[in-house]
């Protein structure tokens, strides 16, 4: 007999306000999103039955979460959440199936209706009062239930870092980026900074900090880089121009969800033919490529520039801010903090990545609606690779 037809005791983790608060205030899809509320690291999906997926299950910490927000065609909806350990004893036979498993659909699924026992430990209504916790007291999280929007806006922007602090105010999320976290990030991004900008390309932000991240040392002793001229840092940030970012192979210790970045593409892209990433050895390590490609673009005089100062993402996809207010965010920040980085620069061409972007900044001066690149990922890999050829043209042409 399987695990799953025993019965289980009440989950340990459908009570907890983390979530609780997620399963309220965010949209589940398809897509698997890792998402770290208050210290518990959430993966979650949504499904249209209990569908175990390899590629969510394999991404559970052994302090995490599996949730899913279970929404059959007929019938009630209603989210199934266990944590490793339980997933592991009340499920752990379903990693032992070859044929679903270790080949596609890489699931295991039943119908709806026909849930095994154990399943109804882990099930919960959303709209049902949570249990009484032990007496040991609730798990408080360290942010409210509700974003504040009455908060009315800065008089003065002030620094980034008082920027920042004055939008994590009205969300008081997860937690906000520390001021050695935002350091870090301008010195990997000033590091390739052109000494004349003539080609500027706007993306949206950098990715939060993670817990731990401020441990992680980029180590690149051994890398061939003997052609930069500057020190590398060996911080780690969430941004693609840190050399370690997506690069667990120079990470010291390695970094939680530490994936590569599309960006990689664009950049690639704009370095063509030059003489130092053509001659590039086969051998070349994924550092050294990519050191090699960010000192293309530098003497070739392109810049990559986040409109936002602050993080708009945390680790894994899941947004900081609503929708509304990141656009609000986007274009305050990019008025205030990063149209000075730039100003005196010979610029010829700007080029806007993302369309949420584009439309946070239409109208602002400087800003053309003609060259904008979609966000980079899988859906829309036709019109990105088409954005990408013409930023191409429009920026080799120049040179």
């Amino acid at each position: 007999m399987k695990r799953w037809q025993a019965q289980f005791s009440r989950g340990e983790y459908i009570d907890d306000p983390r979530v609780r608060i997620f399963c309220k205030k965010h949209e589940f899809t398809t897509a698997v999103q890792v998402v770290l509320i208050d210290g518990l690291t959430i993966v979650a999906y949504r499904t249209t039955r209990l569908c175990f997926r390899r590629d969510a299950w394999d991404k559970v910490p052994d302090d995490g979460v599996l949730l899913m927000y279970v929404s059959p065609t007929q019938g009630s909806a209603r989210h199934f959440c266990a944590g490793k350990r339980e997933l592991d004893a009340a499920f752990g036979e379903v990693t032992e199936m070859p044929r679903c498993w270790q080949r596609p659909p890489y699931a295991y699924h039943w119908p709806p209706g026909q849930e095994p026992p154990a399943a109804e430990a882990f099930l919960f209504d959303l709209e049902v009062e949570p249990a009484p916790r032990p007496a040991a007291g609730p798990i408080i999280p360290r942010f409210l239930n509700r974003s504040r929007h009455d908060l009315a806006p800065p008089a003065s922007p002030g620094s980034a870092v008082d920027f920042g602090r004055s939008w994590w105010a009205r969300r008081e999320p997860v937690g906000v980026d520390s001021p050695e976290y935002l350091n870090e990030v301008a010195r990997w991004r000033d590091l390739w900074k052109p000494e004349s900008i003539r080609f500027l390309l706007v993306a949206e932000s950098h990715v939060a900090e993670y817990p731990d991240d401020g441990k992680v040392v980029v180590e690149t002793i051994g890398e061939d880089t003997s052609f930069l001229r500057s020190v590398l840092p060996k911080s780690y940030v969430r941004l693609v121009y840190c050399l370690g970012y997506g690069d667990d192979s120079i990470c010291r210790p390695k970094p939680a969800i530490n994936r590569p970045t599309e960006f990689w593409k664009i950049f690639e892209a704009l370095a063509e033919d030059d003489s130092l990433a053509e001659s590039t050895p086969a051998a070349a390590s994924l550092c050294e490529k990519h050191a090699r490609v960010l000192d293309v673009l530098r003497r070739r005089g392109v810049w990559l520039a986040d409109a936002s100062v602050i993080p708009l993402y945390y680790p894994g996809g899941w947004r900081t801010f609503p929708p509304r207010m990141a656009r609000h965010i986007l274009r305050e920040s990019f008025e205030h903090f990063v149209k000075p980085a730039f100003a005196g620069h010979p610029i010829e061409a700007v080029w806007t990545i993302g369309k949420s972007v584009a439309a946070a900044l239409k109208g602002v001066e400087g800003i053309d609606e003609d060259r904008v690149c979609p966000q980079p990922n899988r859906r829309n890999a036709v019109d990105f690779n088409a954005g990408v050829n013409r930023m191409k043209q429009d920026i080799i042409e120049r040179l």
